[in-house]
């Protein structure tokens, strides 16, 4: 159920942020490591997809421990991509501290957990809505 809830929410965000991206603007990806994870390969294949149709330039950073969120944060800062886009809750005190060090110069997103931000926009659900609309389609 949590699945095809965080399923729809990253097809809507994905869709919802690529048209605002101009070509050769860049993306940065922070995640758990990609690997089996159904929703976490389901991002990165839509990501792809996307970056086709709209021309933007993508790059995947893996966080195989938690030492690595912090790093990958600073690297995607420090590499001036337009979009950092964090998938999982980890994302969430990473990205609100560096959209509060370096303001509107760089785009923040999370799925799947609330930043607690402003500056930065967060993609949540509540799973008994989700459980709620698959019961009402039964």
């Amino acid at each position: 159920m949590k699945k095809i809830a965080s399923l729809l929410i990253v097809f809507v965000l994905v869709l919802a942020m690529a048209p605002a991206m101009a070509e050769g603007e860049r993306i940065a990806v922070i995640c758990d490591p990609v690997g089996v994870n159904a929703f976490l390969t389901q991002v990165v294949e839509k990501v792809e997809e996307l970056a086709g149709t709209y021309g933007y330039e993508y790059r995947i950073l893996e966080c195989p421990d938690t030492d690595k969120w912090q790093a990958s944060y600073d690297a995607a800062v420090a590499e001036e991509y337009d979009l950092i886009l964090g998938v999982g809750w980890q994302s969430a005190e990473y990205a609100a501290a560096k959209a509060a060090e370096v303001g509107d110069s760089i785009r923040f997103a999370v799925i799947d957990t609330d930043a607690g931000s402003d500056s930065v926009a967060s993609y949540s659900y509540n799973e008994e809505q989700g459980a709620y609309l698959m019961g009402a389609m039964a």
